[in-house]
């Protein structure tokens, strides 16, 4: 079979990316540097990762459901923007390729250090959680989580590492306490974005199908495996690997443009 190695790189990363996206997020750091080196360019590796990975969002979503009680009137509120500028963010990859190209390193520095920083943002969530469950909504509290959610979303439709912990810190500072609601909504806008962009992607991109279905598939399989697995994965490590292969990748992007 050709190209046996290249399926095999990626079809771990995938593995490895539903593993860790089930366990502390960054998935995509993983998958993008694969399929780099499997397709040799960068705008098909970042469609066809979000296409590869966005089922595990799915999983996700469906997973969150019985947290959304109560909330969902914020679905109707940050769903439309969350395609709106998941839509802009993926034609922004397809219409502007070259761009792309040249801020893959500073993508990825944003990325490896939303990361970095997910300690502090995990920690107002809890202290937020200790206040009163019930979330307000004032005009310019909905104004700027719209504005907020749908700049996610383009970054999310254009790479899109790192949108969980961006949502978490909008959602916790914006009048959401609940942990296990904010992880809610988070991960059915995650899904929004991603499975948007993944269309996009699917009618008007570059997009190797074979690797993308496979890595379908085994991110499925990585993110059951964390789900089970999860108490006993030493995060604090998971995270320092993903952190370091974020700024190494980007460290090498910058001298390769430079």
């Amino acid at each position: 079979m050709e190209h046996w190695v290249e399926y095999l790189i990626c079809a771990l990363a995938a593995l490895a990316a539903g593993f860790v996206n089930s366990i502390a997020g960054g998935g995509t750091l993983l998958t993008f540097p694969a399929l780099v080196y499997s397709l040799g360019t960068e705008v098909m590796a970042n469609t066809t990762s979000t296409v590869g990975l966005f089922p595990g969002s799915l999983a996700g979503a469906w997973g969150s459901r019985a947290h959304l009680k109560g909330i969902k009137s914020w679905l109707l509120i940050l769903i439309p923007p969350s395609i709106a500028g998941s839509i802009l963010g993926a034609m922004m990859v397809t219409r502007f390729p070259q761009h792309f190209r040249l801020l893959v390193p500073w993508l990825l520095v944003l990325a490896s250090t939303l990361f970095l920083i997910q300690p502090l943002i995990s920690k107002q969530k809890s202290m937020d959680s200790m206040v009163e469950d019930n979330p307000t909504k004032s005009f310019f509290t909905i104004l700027g989580l719209v504005l907020f959610q749908f700049l996610v979303a383009i970054y999310g439709g254009y790479f899109g590492a790192g949108i969980g912990i961006l949502m978490i810190a909008a959602l916790s500072f914006m009048g959401i306490p609940d942990i296990f609601r904010v992880n809610g909504l988070k991960n059915v806008l995650a899904f929004t974005i991603n499975s948007v962009a993944a269309f996009v992607f699917c009618m008007d991109a570059p997009m190797n199908w074979k690797f993308a279905g496979g890595m379908a598939f085994f991110s499925i399989i990585g993110g059951y495996l964390g789900g089970t697995f999860s108490q006993r994965i030493p995060r604090k490590l998971l995270r320092f690997v993903i952190i370091a292969i974020g700024y190494i990748l980007a460290s090498y992007y910058f001298f390769k443009v430079g």
